[in-house]
C-alpha cells in the first residue's frame, strides 16, 4: 500500500500542479483579450452630435416644460430685520 501511496502521490501532484497552470494562463489571457477589445471598443467611441442630446423642438414649444416665471421681491430680507414686515 505503501508504494501505491507513493505512486499516485507522484503522479497526482504534478498533473493538479499542471492542470492549475493551464486554467490560471486561459483565464489570464482570456480577461488580457476581452479588456483589450473593450480598450478598443471605447477608442473607436464616437458620441453623438450635441443637437441630438437636447429635447426636440416640439417638446421646447410647449408650455409643460417652462416653469413659471418666479417672483422676486428686491429687499425682501432686509425689510424683516428691520422689523418693517
Amino acid at each position: 500500500m505503501g508504494l501505491g501511496k507513493a505512486i499516485l502521490k507522484i503522479i497526482l501532484i504534478p498533473i493538479a500542479l499542471v492542470l492549475i497552470l493551464v486554467i490560471g494562463t486561459f483565464l489570464f489571457f482570456k480577461l488580457r483579450q476581452s479588456r483589450k477589445r473593450e480598450k478598443k471598443e471605447l477608442e473607436q467611441f464616437q458620441p453623438p452630435p450635441i443637437s441630438h442630446w437636447g429635447a426636440p423642438p416640439q417638446a421646447l414649444a410647449s408650455p409643460m416644460h417652462h416653469p413659471p416665471p418666479a417672483i422676486y421681491t428686491p429687499n425682501r430680507y432686509g425689510d424683516i430685520e428691520h422689523g418693517r414686515a
